[in-house]
């Protein structure tokens, strides 16, 4: 089973080499590839370990992606400790990191996506509420329409987090204020 995996490995470096050589940019699914796109958030643990389980399940190499943007730089010393901490977390688990600087996520996931021939990619579902991505997108929405023959596959929190109350608009106001003449 090592031969067999190394010998894999080896023609897919050559597969890969041979596309770039030649300019090829359609994903050529010789073994599946799973890349992890995780940003800076503490929750995104949730989905080093789905990808884990991902990658168990279909035997394949898999990469934890971080694109650092302009913004993202300006991360103060808790939000570096946390996004080096889930790197951590994911070469651990058994996976290859990666951190790419970029402008338009998205843009930066299918482009490093598209040159390592991943097959499947694995993403968080928006924190955000959903006006903000019906008025300004979505990085979800973006890498879901773009993806081409990538698999996208968007996860959900992990089931022993419990998930955070909301607050209802109505319970937030004071009652009203009556008062009574006699």
């Amino acid at each position: 089973e090592l031969a067999l995996r190394r010998v894999a490995e080896r023609v897919d470096a050559q597969m890969r080499g041979y596309m770039r050589d030649h300019g090829i940019r359609e994903i050529w699914p010789a073994g599946e590839r799973l890349l992890v796109a995780v940003s800076d958030r503490a929750d995104d643990a949730r989905l080093v370990r789905a990808g884990r389980r991902v990658a168990a399940t279909l035997k394949c190499d898999w990469i934890v992606l971080h694109v650092e943007t302009p913004d993202v730089g300006g991360l103060g010393a808790p939000g570096q400790s946390e996004l080096v901490e889930l790197l951590q977390l994911a070469e651990e688990a058994g996976a290859e990191t990666v951190t790419v600087p970029g402008r338009q996520v998205a843009e930066e996931i299918l482009a490093w996506a598209a040159a390592h021939n991943v097959t499947r990619l694995l993403i968080g579902k928006p924190s955000r509420p959903s006006w903000r991505a019906r008025l300004f997108g979505s990085t979800v929405e973006t890498l879901v329409r773009q993806s081409g023959d990538i698999d996208v596959y968007v996860v959900t929190g992990d089931e022993e987090q419990e998930p955070r109350p909301r607050r209802s608009f109505l319970a937030t106001r004071p009652a009203p204020v009556r008062e009574y003449a006699f």
